[in-house]
């Protein structure tokens, strides 16, 4: 799912250095008044809690989170700027969360000179902006999760691809490939497009770190209804 916008916030100056729009006509306030605002929200936020760990506890653990009513703001930090993320409501958390962390890795990398000695002007990272959308669409989909189509009638109407009949909310991804005549890498890359897109939902990720052992091997058996598939409980933290 496409995220509202980014910010990338000097950290020792709380200027603006990078924005990036990932859907248009966004009712906000102009980008540097916004990142203002959210460089000052951050502050207070570390500021009333001393200890960095009990700072990483609040709201989702690792996750450094600020919630509001109809949408989440998530926020990391680098070297040299603050990297700020709006996103929906309902949007996947950590997946957003690792690919802020990967895009302001990947920001410092490539401007660490600039960053070092930054004289304020923006345009010397126009180019980021497309480096952001192919991090970004970039995404991870499990065999095991169910996609449903939010339009279906309008999919049949532009492709017509094999495996969108087998898409009706009820099929795991492991599911359609398996009776669809297309190739696995094609149909994970289609549905990758699609739900960056936001023309079809997918059901929960189970992360790894999440879930104890049976649980998340449970969860898998019960998607994928793979008769291949045999938990390995000997190795599960049951035992320990």
């Amino acid at each position: 799912m496409k995220p509202y916008c980014m910010y990338f916030i000097e950290t020792e100056t709380g200027r603006l250095c990078f924005y990036h729009e990932f859907r248009k006509n966004l009712n906000l306030p102009a980008p540097n008044l916004f990142s203002g605002f959210i460089s000052a929200l951050s502050m207070f936020a570390s500021s009333m809690i001393e200890d960095r760990e009990e700072m990483d506890k609040i709201n989702l653990g690792r996750l450094k989170l600020i919630p509001m009513e109809n949408l989440n703001i998530l926020f990391n930090y680098g070297q040299f700027i603050m990297g700020t993320i709006i996103i929906e409501k309902n949007d996947d958390l950590l997946e957003k969360y690792r690919k802020l962390e990967e895009t302001i890795k990947v920001f410092e990398d490539r401007y660490k000179e600039i960053l070092s000695n930054w004289n304020g002007e923006l345009t010397v990272f126009d180019e980021f902006n497309k480096i952001t959308e192919l991090i970004f669409k970039k995404s991870i989909i499990f065999r095991y999760q169910i996609p449903k189509l939010k339009n279906k009638e309008a999919i049949n109407d532009l492709y017509s691809y094999n495996f969108i009949k087998y898409i009706d909310g009820r099929n795991s991804v492991n599911e359609i490939i398996n009776k669809s005549e297309e190739d696995a890498k094609f149909i994970l890359d289609i549905l990758e497009e699609w739900e960056y897109d936001m023309k079809l939902e997918l059901s929960s990720k189970v992360d790894l770190n999440d879930v104890f052992e049976p649980e998340k091997e449970l969860f898998y058996l019960l998607r994928s209804q793979d008769p291949r598939y045999k938990p390995d409980i000997e190795n599960s933290r049951i035992h320990e």
